[in-house]
């Protein structure tokens, strides 16, 4: 989890937004990358089932 802090920047007055995050260990992102990679796996699974279905459908058909 990341929190957004503003910092103003002393030599050309612009605001810049950066990301600080929380918790620094990495046991907090390893959790978070295999949920990525989990979401992935599955869509293309979805993707291939979808393609499989369409080339079944388009078969039979003809």
């Amino acid at each position: 989890m990341q929190i957004a802090t503003v910092v103003v920047a002393s030599d050309n007055r612009k605001w810049e937004i950066m990301a600080a995050p929380v918790a620094s260990s990495r046991s907090t992102d390893t959790p978070t990358a295999r949920l990525h990679v989990w979401r992935v796996l599955v869509m293309l699974a979805a993707l291939i089932a979808v393609v499989c279905a369409l080339v079944l459908v388009v078969t039979s058909a003809a």
